[in-house]
């Protein structure tokens, strides 16, 4: 019984979020995860600017189950001899069936500037060995990250589901407008819930093929045209001698020679109006990169920032630090914290990994 109240005080905020949406949209969502919250919405607000049914939606569907590149992909003039044939391989790559493969099926593995990279179903991913990267007197660890990159990539190049077109394309501009000014006049309820939405109930339904919004032409130019964009900035970044050591789906990291500081953020700039796609940027003093998805950063202002087999915070932490998606926190579970924090340790402090566990308290 303590147990679970503790769980209900933790999850005290999600369920005044549902209750708060259920109130604003007129929608049920207290028993609905996330992902369930934004199809709820995103179904609510097509219906209401179609009419259709919840039956007459369940209907639609792109029956397509293979993609020409050719037909999708946007013309891109890479300068490099390892992107321009890249790029040529995409376009004669006829056909790729949704049905077995998944987001981390490769399309392409290739070598570009000393850094290995995966091109596959779900994004951009960099696939080097484990290595450590650290801010020196010479040079600076430069974090880049789109803004809302799959959302704003549909809305610029117009894609959308073929069997709701414009309507599609004119909900998804609704929920971007409408959570930019909600965070502007600081209404929280309405920007987590329209966050939740744009994240979870447009991009990630057009590869789930038993949703209404399935179609494998409008989830591969989404991502098909995310990855060779993201590549176009690290090659121009490249061509400056700036390299990439990491990258994974709408974001890299880059080892910047401090006198060409002003240079990458001109650069990158440039490239962010020209596709109309805003930027944040981060810097770092030590990456400790197993791979992709397993890393340990320590950024500029000494926090940290744990990824996979890295993270190692217990509950009670991770409840302290934020008060915030205790879900998120609970889903993570934990897996002998202790040697996760004994790397940690010596990674950020020097102190090794027989001192860490033999003086631990826990």
């Amino acid at each position: 019984v303590f147990i679970t109240y503790k769980l209900y005080k933790a999850s005290l905020e999600e369920i005044n979020l549902r209750e708060d949406i259920g109130q604003t949209y007129n929608v049920n969502v207290l028993n609905s995860s996330r992902t369930a919250i934004a199809d709820k919405i995103v179904s609510k607000f097509i219906r209401d600017k179609t009419e259709y049914s919840y039956e007459d939606l369940n209907s639609l569907k792109d029956t397509r189950e293979s993609v020409a590149f050719k037909d999708i992909i946007i013309p891109i003039e890479f300068k490099s001899e390892e992107l321009i044939k890249l790029y040529n391989k995409l376009l004669d790559y006829n056909t790729l069936n949704n049905k077995t493969d998944d987001d981390d099926t490769a399309i392409a593995n290739f070598s570009f500037d000393n850094c290995k990279f995966t091109l596959a179903k779900g994004g951009l991913h960099s696939d080097n060995p484990p290595a450590i990267y650290k801010e020196d007197n010479e040079y600076l660890l430069i974090d880049l990250d789109y803004n809302s990159y799959y959302p704003t990539l549909m809305i610029n190049y117009k894609i959308a589901p073929p069997q709701l077109g414009n309507v599609f394309l004119d909900v998804l501009l609704k929920v971007l407008t409408e959570r930019l000014e909600a965070k502007t006049n600081k209404d929280t309820v309405k920007a987590n819930t329209l966050k939740i939405v744009a994240n979870g109930g447009f991009y990630g339904k057009l590869g789930f093929p038993y949703s209404y919004l399935y179609s494998l032409e409008a989830m591969y130019k989404v991502t098909i045209n995310g990855q060779l964009l993201l590549l176009k900035l690290i090659e121009e970044l490249s061509f400056n001698n700036i390299k990439c050591f990491y990258a994974n789906t709408d974001g890299a990291t880059f080892k910047v020679h401090r006198d060409s500081e002003q240079l990458f953020y001109d650069i990158c700039n440039k490239f962010s109006e020209e596709i109309n796609i805003g930027l944040e940027y981060n810097k770092y003093k030590k990456c400790c990169i197993l791979n992709v998805n397993n890393f340990l950063i320590i950024a500029e202002n000494d926090k940290l920032k744990k990824k996979g087999s890295f993270f190692n915070d217990t509950f009670e932490e991770s409840w302290e630090k934020s008060h915030t998606n205790a879900t998120e926190i609970l889903s993570k579970g934990f897996d002998m914290p202790i040697i996760a924090k004994a790397v940690e340790a010596y990674f950020v402090k020097g102190t090794s990994v027989r001192e860490f566990i033999t003086n631990h308290t826990d």
